[in-house]
């Protein structure tokens, strides 16, 4: 989410980080993310999942 902030040109590289993502969580929230539409929910359930939890 940061880096799609920071740098706005980045849709592209994060895109191809949700398609080499084993997880769907984090792949659903990295998609979200370079179309700016990542809620808390989806973040949270990303969270949990790289935590872990």
């Amino acid at each position: 989410m940061l880096l799609r902030v920071a740098a706005p040109d980045a849709a592209p590289r994060i895109r191809i980080a949700a398609e080499t993502s084993a997880d769907d969580e984090l792949r659903a929230a990295l998609e979200r993310a370079a179309e700016e539409e990542l809620d808390d929910a989806t973040l949270e359930r990303a969270l949990r999942v790289t935590r872990g939890s």
